[in-house]
C-alpha cells in the first residue's frame, strides 16, 4: 500500500517527459560539500581521508582540509598523493539523474543526498580541475 503514494510523483514524471517539459539542469539544488558531523572536514576531506591508502596530513591550521595521502585513480588507476590534485567524480552525473533518471522530480532533499552518496563519488587525479578542462557533467 505504501507504493501508492508515489503514483502521482511517477504519473507527473510521464506527462512531463511526454511533454518535453523537464526543467533546466541547476547544479545549485544538488548542494554542495557539507560538513555534516560538525568537525570541520566537509564531505570532500572525509573521503579523502576513507579512502586514502596511509595516514593524510593537514594543511597548516588543523585536521580540516587534507593536504597528502596516498589515493589510487579510480578510472586511470593511477597513483598520486597531492590532495590539491585530487577530483571527485559522480559515477552518475547528476545531470545524468536530473535528465534520465527524473532526478528533476525529485525533492531537494533526494538530490543531495543522492550527490553525497558515497557509492556514487570517487577520487581521480587530473593534473587540471575538471571545470578548467572543460568537463561537463553531460558530455558522454
Amino acid at each position: 500500500m505504501k507504493n501508492i503514494a508515489k503514483i502521482p510523483v511517477l504519473l507527473v514524471w510521464v506527462v512531463r517527459a511526454q511533454a518535453g517539459e523537464i526543467p533546466p539542469y541547476d547544479r545549485r539544488a544538488w548542494g554542495g560539500w557539507p560538513d555534516g558531523d560538525g568537525d570541520c572536514q566537509d564531505l570532500r576531506a572525509e573521503l579523502l581521508v576513507a579512502q586514502s591508502r596511509v595516514p593524510v596530513t593537514f594543511r597548516e591550521g588543523g585536521a580540516c582540509v587534507v593536504a597528502t595521502g596516498e589515493w589510487i585513480g579510480a578510472y586511470s588507476g593511477d597513483l598520486f598523493t597531492d590532495a590539491r590534485d585530487v577530483e571527485i567524480d559522480h559515477v552518475v552525473p547528476l545531470k545524468v539523474a536530473h535528465d534520465d533518471s527524473g532526478g528533476w522530480a525529485w525533492t531537494r532533499a533526494r538530490k543531495r543526498a543522492f550527490a553525497r552518496d558515497l557509492d556514487n563519488l570517487r577520487i581521480e587525479y587530473l593534473s587540471k580541475p575538471l571545470a578548467s578542462v572543460g568537463w561537463q557533467e553531460n558530455c558522454f
